[in-house]
């Protein structure tokens, strides 16, 4: 008979044992090969972080090679002058001054501008007899000239003695700020140095140099800035100008940036700030594109051209007056504030930015500049004003905040009936004085406006009133001291920051003000029509980056 065996199916006890011993050591590979300096995982994380940084290096490269050949392919930075170049859009003429005339000139001439010595970038717009850029070598004859503009590159700024009154000689260079030039539209310095946005007040002394940092004027709404546009003289207007409420309180004229012209005065802020918009609106007569942004200028852009003017790139103006000018006779000395340019801008230099020619005139004296900025106190001035067009209920519009800068009240000075604080007699001056102090104090996180970081604690004044109830301006100080018309900041000018009847801030000074006129004179108002203010305007150039 045959003898069966059954198959075992199982496995041996050495078998189990080797198989075990054979999947230890495949685990241990495995888990090598995942960990450790060279293992997949660590291999993994390199990799994802590295292409992460190559997508950032290439949106960037992207941007810039965009920027690059909207710009004519001339590139942003010229290694050479570091600086960024003039953005030149459309309907803009590049011109420099040969020592008698203006001239156009192509963007790549070695001569239309040197930061180094105080020679800013100019243009003309294409509302004068020359219509486009082709034109170089063409002297351009003073009445050929189009509206006119200087060019302030990207910077970031440190003030080197903080909230220091320093009363230096005017119209020299006193370096209150110290200016770096940046790369592109980034926080780089030509030398790869990266600055920040902000710095805390609380940690810088009286008299100390303030961190650098971008100066936040580069920042429009949300896009960065290579460098702005700002108006070279205050703004007149194509059409008749009589100075009066009934002819000159309209949006219907026609903006003009030109020398040894009248001011444009008489006009609310509201409608001015409908103007500088129109200089932008579809088929202008500037010829501009919607690569460029025209708007009132705002108070931290009145601030860019003011700590650059008085770095060692440009120097302190001269006051337009109505009473000592250069080179006027006695007989040409009334009215002569009226006038842009402060007339005959070509001998009088001193009133510029850079001493010269090139730079930005009328920032100190001839009459306040309205600028677009506001306090947020809520008077019915603010939409009285400012327009209902722009704001609604005395809150500015939320498609136009990137246009105005806003400055934070208490909630007193809020619930104070304002109208009625300041008719109310000289023991109310505490009152006063309480709400400036809080106004003072809230504007502590505001950078490059020229205003917390120049004045001293105790140096603003705040508008109250005589034993015999006539107002006087009053100095912050316990008790407090009468003194002319308000306080001192920088080269004695005022800083009047304490009327809260008044939403909408002033810069500058009027002609009538003396000494204490100024580029870092601040003063309110409740936004008015008045001969004794005036606007400037501003291109926030910028390029526009395809979808």
């Amino acid at each position: 008979m045959k003898t069966k065996f059954k198959k075992n199916k199982g496995i041996t006890l050495i078998v189990l044992v080797i198989t075990i011993i054979v999947l230890l050591i495949l685990a241990g590979v495995t888990i090598a090969s995942l960990s450790g300096e060279n293992g997949i995982l660590t291999r993994a994380k390199e990799a994802k972080i590295a292409t992460e940084n190559a997508k950032k290096d290439e949106l960037e490269k992207l941007e810039e090679l965009n920027a690059y050949i909207e710009n004519g392919g001339t590139g942003i930075f010229n290694g050479a002058k570091e600086v960024n170049r003039p953005q030149v859009t459309e309907g803009m003429i590049p011109v420099k001054f040969n020592g008698n005339d203006w001239v156009i000139c192509a963007e790549d001439d070695n001569e239309w501008y040197d930061y180094t010595n105080k020679n800013w970038a100019n243009i003309m717009l294409s509302d004068g007899t020359y219509k486009d850029k082709n034109n170089i070598g063409q002297v351009v004859k003073e009445n050929e000239l189009g509206s006119m503009f200087v060019w302030a590159p990207r910077y970031a700024y440190s003030i080197n003695k903080y909230k220091t009154a320093v009363a230096g000689n005017e119209g020299t260079t006193q370096n209150i700020t110290d200016v770096t030039f940046l790369v592109g539209k980034s926080n780089k310095d030509k030398d790869g140095k990266t600055y920040e946005r902000d710095y805390d007040v609380t940690k810088v002394s009286e008299g100390q140099a303030t961190p650098k940092i971008v100066h936040p004027a580069f920042t429009f709404g949300e896009k960065e800035l290579t460098g702005i546009w700002s108006a070279k003289f205050e703004a007149s207007m194509a059409e008749n100008n009589n100075n009066t409420v009934n002819n000159n309180d309209v949006t219907t004229k026609t903006v003009k940036i030109l020398p040894n012209a009248l001011t444009w005065r008489y006009i609310k802020v509201g409608n001015i700030f409908d103007n500088c918009l129109n200089m932008n609106k579809t088929n202008n007569i500037y010829k501009l594109s919607n690569s460029t942004d025209s708007h009132l200028m705002k108070i931290n852009e009145w601030g860019a051209i003011v700590y650059l003017a008085t770095s060692q790139y440009g120097v302190t103006p001269t006051m337009n007056s109505k009473y000592t000018k250069e080179n006027v006779s006695s007989t040409e000395i009334e009215g002569y504030s009226e006038w842009s340019g402060a007339k005959d801008y070509k001998t009088n230099i001193s009133q510029s930015t850079t001493g010269n020619v090139t730079g930005i005139y009328d920032l100190n004296g001839g009459a306040w500049e309205y600028v677009a900025a506001y306090w947020d106190n809520e008077t019915g001035n603010i939409s009285s004003q400012g327009t209902s067009k722009y704001f609604t209920e005395n809150k500015l519009k939320p498609e136009y905040e990137k246009y105005w800068d806003k400055y934070e009240v208490s909630q007193k000075e809020k619930d104070e009936d304002r109208k009625g604080l300041w008719d109310k007699d000289n023991t109310f001056n505490n009152i006063r004085k309480e709400i400036t102090d809080n106004r003072f104090n809230l504007m502590k996180n505001k950078k490059g406006d020229v205003l917390y970081e120049v004045i001293k604690a105790g140096e603003y004044s705040y508008f109250g009133k005589k034993a015999d109830n006539n107002y006087e301006w009053k100095k912050d100080v316990t008790p407090p001291s009468v003194i002319p018309y308000g306080s001192t900041c920088y080269n004695k000018d005022y800083a009047l920051i304490g009327n809260c009847a008044q939403s909408f801030l002033l810069r500058g000074g009027g002609w009538g003000d003396g000494n204490y006129a100024g580029v870092f004179a601040s003063h309110g108002s409740r936004g008015v029509v008045s001969f004794n203010v005036r606007f400037p305007s501003n291109l926030g150039c910028y390029v526009k980056m395809k979808n």
